[in-house]
């Protein structure tokens, strides 16, 4: 298929703290030293093993700030030596769907990444309480 990107290392992902944007799926990570807001990074977690996938809020000196979509908080700040790379690619069953590195579509895809990242704490808490209420 031309015009794909991914020849960065794939990754399966799990857990929600993305939903619903890159899970249950594999995310293509590129290398990158260029950071943007809205950008989805890969990370290694402040315990050392494990893998993160988390948006990027801000960029500060040597650090990424980073929260998952779903998540209330913001995350420890991220050393950048900890950042393995950029997601650029997310894929399900074969398909795939390129995240934009430039342009106006990159520009675009990163505010409403940053948008959806406000919104989605509050519908998941919402969504949680009507499951437990048996009201979903």
């Amino acid at each position: 298929m031309t015009g794909e990107r991914g020849s960065g290392q794939r990754y399966g992902l799990r857990g929600p703290s993305m939903f619903p944007l890159i899970r249950p799926m594999q995310a293509v990570v590129e290398p990158t030293r260029q950071w943007q807001a809205g950008d989805i990074a890969a990370y290694i977690g402040p315990t050392g093993d494990r893998l993160i996938f988390h948006r990027v809020l801000a960029i500060s000196d040597d650090m990424l700030i980073t929260r998952g979509d779903i998540n209330l908080s913001e995350d420890q700040p991220v050393p950048l030596s900890a950042a393995i790379g950029r997601v650029v690619r997310i894929e399900l069953a074969g398909y795939g769907v390129n995240l934009p590195e430039t342009g106006r579509l990159a520009t675009a895809q990163r505010r409403l990444g940053l948008a959806w990242g406000r919104v989605a704490p509050g519908l998941w808490k919402i969504g949680r309480r009507l499951r437990r209420t048996g009201k979903v």
